[in-house]
């Protein structure tokens, strides 16, 4: 029943349920069905490339001049999985035993054994094995050697780092891997950078990228952010450059929308280039244009988009003018209502006549 399984996983491109077949139920990665065809080959049938990346690194046999390599070559649904095919090295005795270091070294961590040196967060002991630690970041290296050296206690006192956090970082020295809930994400890359661990934080901030993107755009998932903690939020997800989180930032932000707050909350958008939230500031200038008008931070915004216009003619527009009297205009249905947003867009007028600004 399970060989039947992963077949139908593999020809859907289920790649979790594959990953539990052959990792939780041991399935035989090159099992055959009555046509004398593998795993892999329905993957590569079925155009599933992260299914046939899984597969290949998992043992799945598809070696050049051999006719499971060639039958999956010619029947692969696109070239990239074409090009897999072609890079792929057969996984040898060698390889296989790296899963049996991994398992080693995950114990060594877990149980302590020989250790020579001992962490303690915040009340929570870690034994560690400082030829490890020093084999694998250039920071514990320095540090063993000089403010560590003949220690075999070190206590980290600092409010920062996080017991949890410390135990995931050492578990990456040690195994390459990291199991840590999102919740702790954060920790995490703080210790990767005082560390200075750039590929784990790296792949730290590709994840969380992607988590911010699926939250953000998941049909029925409502994330709650509040206003008054979404700039600060802003800043940060533009530094790790975190798309979603960014727009989940601009939906919290339009919330605070009134005559007060709408001319700073239209310059954040245009500095983190937040059109969505842009467009809706210029919206609401356009519905509270006439006192609007009456207040200083809302000409000098006018005047700095004038300035912003290179080599600015008489006749040139004002962006953010334009984008305010296209909203006016956007409620203009009859001719007998051009009159009506010309008068609306009367006091507009005579500030820019006011500042000097006429167009």
């Amino acid at each position: 029943m399970d060989t039947s399984d992963l077949f139908a996983s593999c020809r859907k491109g289920d790649v979790g349920r594959v990953r539990y077949l052959l990792e939780q139920r041991d399935v035989e990665v090159n099992v055959r069905d009555k046509w004398d065809s593998t795993p892999l080959y329905y993957a590569c049938l079925c155009g599933h490339e992260e299914l046939v990346l899984y597969l290949l690194a998992n043992g799945a046999r598809c070696e050049a001049n051999t006719f499971d390599g060639e039958r999956c070559l010619y029947g692969a649904l696109s070239d990239p999985i074409r090009r897999a095919l072609r890079d792929y090295k057969q996984v040898t005795a060698s390889c296989r035993r790296r899963d049996y270091y991994d398992d080693f070294l995950q114990r060594l961590l877990e149980q302590g054994i020989h250790s020579d040196v001992v962490f303690v967060v915040h009340g929570k002991p870690f034994r560690a094995h400082r030829c490890v630690l020093g084999a694998r970041s250039a920071y514990f290296a320095n540090m063993l050697d000089t403010k560590w050296k003949g220690r075999s206690v070190v206590v980290l006192r600092h409010p920062l780092i996080n017991p949890v956090a410390f135990g995931a970082l050492l578990q990456y020295l040690y195994t390459g891997r990291m199991d840590v809930g999102v919740e702790h994400v954060s920790d995490c890359e703080r210790l990767a950078k005082q560390c200075q661990l750039w590929d784990l934080l790296g792949d730290l901030e590709a994840k969380c990228e992607k988590v911010s993107e699926f939250v953000a755009s998941k049909p029925g998932t409502c994330v709650k952010l509040p206003p008054e903690a979404a700039y600060d939020v802003l800043s940060v997800a533009d530094m790790y450059l975190l798309p979603g989180l960014k727009r989940l930032c601009g939906r919290s932000l339009a919330q605070l929308l009134d005559e007060d707050s709408v001319v700073g909350v239209w310059r954040v958008a245009k500095l983190f280039g937040l059109a969505r939230l842009e467009d809706q500031c210029t919206e609401y200038m356009a519905r509270a244009r006439e006192k609007l008008v009456e207040r200083e931070d809302f000409a000098e915004a006018v005047r700095q988009e004038a300035a912003a216009v290179a080599a600015r003619q008489e006749t040139d527009s004002i962006p953010l003018v334009d984008d305010i009297r296209f909203h006016v205009a956007s409620t203009v249905q009859t001719y007998s209502a051009i009159e009506e947003a010309q008068q609306r867009l009367r006091a507009l007028e005579d500030l820019l006549v006011a500042i000097g600004l006429d167009c």
